[in-house]
């Protein structure tokens, strides 16, 4: 009873204001990252930041991929990164990425159970090509293929990469400087070997992502709109507007400054003004492109992106204050409480106009909900109260797609009507004159005159 509770509640969520929990979770994980630049973070700032740490990265704690397989993908026990440093930074660093959960050179341990959601994810893909393959000659698989097809192609793996563009930058990086099975070719294991091949393509596929973007959806930029194309391929621009190209450098800027910041992270950390400055550019760039270009078609998501900058520079030159500019101890507690502020007040913002939301969309399904009842003459009592509660869950699910088949509905009775009536001849037409029909058009006075048809006539 509890899970199917949980599952309603969930639903209602999603259902409406799924756009603003997208936006909330991306913007905590930008900040949720910032202790990962050189910096000396305070105590009671990390504290916050590791229990939101988990909800931003989607990251299930004590399930990974080394217990699940039984120690057949175990990587090699010495796993510390930055042992290129001296020590006395390299452990400093290596506290603050630990922290994070970024503490060991290979990616399974740091993903943990998000790379083996990711592993799972394509290993359908690649089972959905070999479906392919076979469908030609095999019933079986061509069914297998079109449901896999339909289910995961291809809004699941975009959607994918997307949302864990961050913590995929930051593992690779690790993994390809670190774990390289070449450079520190020492005992290497089968998890070692496969995690560096595993990082070598996420890689590529994180790279190419910006590019892809770019090419593939500008070629195909009148196809926006088209349902069947927004349907397998709208994951790169759902929520934003359709009218104008610019829209597509939105996605664009959300992974590439992701991937800057991990380089950044992992290879200047002895320049942390370098860090702090293209971090403070990287947001003022996205926010400046959010207030010209105003990509998003609802005004108030497009509103709580522009926030989620604002306090994202805010909180970034809060770190200044965590720098050798600054050596007292309860100065730095001080600033971290206002760190922590910034972060909560972020969150709540965004829950109060979420639930918000959530309240004004039932209070209309229920008001909608009461009208039908009172036009089919049924009282609330003959319903019942839980069969009422459940319509009203119910129309809140499905009136996106019942207010969308209304209008597919009326705009194709509207081109029928348009198409009849260019159709139509003048000779078909006819006009009462009191008595009875009077046919208009040519050949109506012959038919009148000499008692045939007017289509004997014609």
């Amino acid at each position: 009873m509890g899970a199917l509770v949980g599952s309603t509640i969930m639903n209602v969520v999603m259902s409406g204001a799924l756009a603003q929990v997208w936006g909330m979770i991306n913007g905590m994980q930008i900040m949720v990252h910032l202790p990962a630049l050189a910096v000396k973070f305070p105590a009671n700032a990390f504290m916050v930041v590791e229990q939101i740490l988990q909800i931003a990265t989607f990251d299930f704690p004590y399930i990974d991929v080394e217990t699940l397989s039984g120690g057949f993908f175990a990587v090699s026990e010495d796993d510390a990164i930055f042992t290129d440093i001296p020590e006395e930074k390299a452990l400093e660093l290596s506290d603050s990425f630990d922290q994070l959960s970024y503490g060991s050179r290979y990616m399974s341990r740091n993903l943990g159970s998000v790379y083996i959601l990711f592993i799972i994810s394509f290993g359908i893909l690649v089972l959905t090509f070999f479906f392919w393959m076979f469908s030609k000659c095999c019933g079986c698989s061509e069914r297998a293929f079109k449901k896999l097809d339909g289910k995961f192609a291809w809004n699941f793996y975009i959607r994918l990469v997307l949302e864990a563009s961050l913590e995929l930058s930051f593992s690779c990086i690790i993994n390809l400087k670190y774990g390289n099975v070449f450079k520190y070719p020492e005992s290497p294991t089968i998890g070692s070997i496969f995690n560096f091949v595993v990082a070598i393509i996420f890689s590529v596929l994180v790279l190419a992502s910006p590019l892809v973007i770019l090419i593939a959806y500008n070629y195909h930029f009148l196809k926006l709109n088209v349902p069947e194309f927004e349907e397998r391929y709208g994951a790169v621009y759902e929520g934003l507007k359709h009218c104008n190209r610019s829209v597509l450098l939105y996605p664009v800027i959300f992974v590439a400054r992701r991937i800057i910041f991990g380089l950044v992270a992992v290879f200047f950390y002895d320049f942390v003004w370098l860090q702090l400055a293209i971090q403070i550019h990287l947001t003022i760039f996205a926010a400046c492109y959010l207030v010209e270009f105003k990509p998003f078609s609802d005004p108030l998501v497009q509103k709580l992106e522009v926030f989620n900058e604002v306090v994202g520079l805010s909180m970034t030159n809060l770190l200044f204050c965590f720098t050798d500019l600054i050596h007292d101890e309860e100065m730095n507690y001080a600033v971290g409480y206002i760190f922590i502020g910034l972060l909560v007040f972020n969150i709540c913002t965004h829950l109060y106009f979420m639930f918000r939301g959530i309240c004004i969309n039932m209070r209309t399904m229920w008001k909608r909900n009461e009208l039908l009842v009172e036009q089919k003459g049924v009282t609330r009592a003959k319903v019942g109260g839980c069969t009422f509660f459940w319509n009203t869950l119910k129309a809140c699910f499905t009136r996106k797609k019942t207010d969308e088949a209304a209008k597919e509905k009326v705009e194709e009775e509207k081109s029928q009507v348009e198409n009849k009536s260019e159709l139509e001849s003048p000779s078909k037409k006819l006009v009462f004159d009191g008595a009875m029909p009077r046919p208009q058009g040519l050949g109506a006075d012959q038919a009148l005159n000499s008692g045939k048809s007017v289509k004997e006539i014609l």
